[in-house]
């Protein structure tokens, strides 16, 4: 098991990554503050940089190689020949201040092709954000956590029966029953030390190991589905922010980092891989609302 540099682009605040296609060999995630999209190729070593207006809180893949996109606007669902279609807004039912803008941050598909997405102040300001479920066919937005600081991390165990989350300021790793109808009796699982080591995004493997991304905390943690301590990787950069598995078999864990706080560091930034020795669970994708 040795670290190496996958994509050596530097990302101001690299996010969300994620893994689809043949082989799982298309890997995709955000730089947010940097406001692009970007994309690799496994099986290629193509590489793609997609430049935006405005910050993307997250990409997702979509079905019929379509992609679902969390601009600071809005989500959209955008098909392979580029129609958009506008997703709910998170406003129509959590109007926001104008005094403390808002925008998505993490977001992932459901087992049942609900869109589960979060929300943060740009400025971080505490219990202002949310987390929301968007119904498959694209129409439908309901809350589910209100008063959340930082919108991360988020996953569901191997079995679809419990959905994991991170808000960041609350130092925890929560643990909720989960159902298609939503989520249930949340408790907290793992609980960090409060201070400038944030637990950021994170991912369950096949084996319901929890994997937890450590902002300012130079490392990536496995926790078991107990909530205890199973492996550390440590990293040659101070600010990891997220993890997937991807590539043949789901084999590869794929980490992004943030430059943004570490600028002298001339890795800060770099998307990372590693083969821990377990596998990933196969994403899930947002059905086309326009079919």
């Amino acid at each position: 098991m040795s670290l190496e540099v996958f994509d050596e682009r530097k990302c101001t605040l690299g996010e969300g990554p994620t893994s689809s296609g043949p082989s799982n060999n298309h890997i995709m995630w955000v730089d947010i503050m940097g406001k692009k999209l970007l994309t690799k190729d496994l099986s290629t070593g193509k590489t793609t940089e997609q430049a935006s207006s405005e910050e993307i809180g997250f990409a997702l893949p979509g079905e019929d190689s379509g992609l679902v996109l969390g601009y600071a606007s809005g989500a959209k669902f955008i098909t392979k020949d580029g129609q958009e279609f506008d997703l709910p807004h998170w406003k129509t039912i959590l109007p926001s201040d104008p005094n403390t803008p808002v925008r998505w941050n993490d977001a992932k598909v459901s087992p049942h092709k609900q869109l589960y997405a979060g929300t943060m102040a740009f400025d971080a300001t505490p219990e202002v954000g949310g987390l929301y479920r968007i119904s498959p066919d694209g129409k439908e937005i309901a809350g589910l956590i209100s008063k959340v600081s930082i919108s991360n991390g988020l996953d569901w165990s191997p079995n679809k029966t419990k959905f994991y989350y991170i808000d960041t300021l609350k130092y925890t790793v929560a643990v909720y029953d989960y159902n298609q109808d939503g989520i249930s009796n949340p408790k907290t699982l793992i609980s960090f030390d409060q201070g400038d080591v944030m637990p950021d995004g994170m991912c369950v493997d096949a084996e319901g190991g929890i994997w937890v991304a450590f902002f300012n905390g130079s490392c990536l943690k496995r926790y078991d589905e107990k909530g205890n301590l199973s492996e550390t990787i440590k990293m040659p950069v101070k600010n990891i922010t997220s993890c997937a598995f991807g590539g043949p078999n789901l084999e590869t864990l794929f980490i992004t980092t943030a430059a943004v706080l570490d600028e002298d560091n001339p890795q800060s930034g770099m998307t990372f891989m590693i083969k821990p020795g377990v596998s990933g669970q196969q994403f899930n994708l947002f059905p086309n609302p326009l079919k």
